[in-house]
């Protein structure tokens, strides 16, 4: 895991930017809520992710506790209407690159290259 992971995302035609920070509390919740408290299962959500066996927490969790991190005080509304106004799996790849920025310290874009 890395220290530090910023991405831009984007949710239902939106631009958002989505940060965690290891420092931070918001990280501390998401491997709370991505793991139930075992931190080694943040590696089986992202392999969920990437072979599109989530379940609805693996995409909103990430996607909740970025743009938190993010410094988002509206992330309610946001997740109101770009997430769950939606269908879910829309979402998925943005979680998706959330959650590989925060294990790997990179996107997906730029580990293709």
């Amino acid at each position: 895991m890395t220290d530090y992971a910023e991405v831009d995302i984007e949710l239902g035609g939106k631009k958002f930017r989505a940060t965690l920070n290891v420092r931070g509390d918001y990280v501390l919740s998401m491997r709370i809520a991505l793991s139930g408290g075992l931190p080694d299962n943040t590696k089986a959500i992202f392999e969920r992710l990437r072979t599109s066996a989530w379940n609805d927490s693996d995409v909103i969790d990430p996607i909740r506790c970025g743009l938190m991190g993010a410094g988002n005080h509206n992330h309610k509304a946001i997740l109101d209407e770009c997430v769950f106004g939606r269908p879910l799996a829309e979402s998925a790849p943005q979680a998706l690159k959330i959650v590989a920025a925060y294990l790997y310290g990179l996107s997906l874009e730029s580990s293709a290259a």
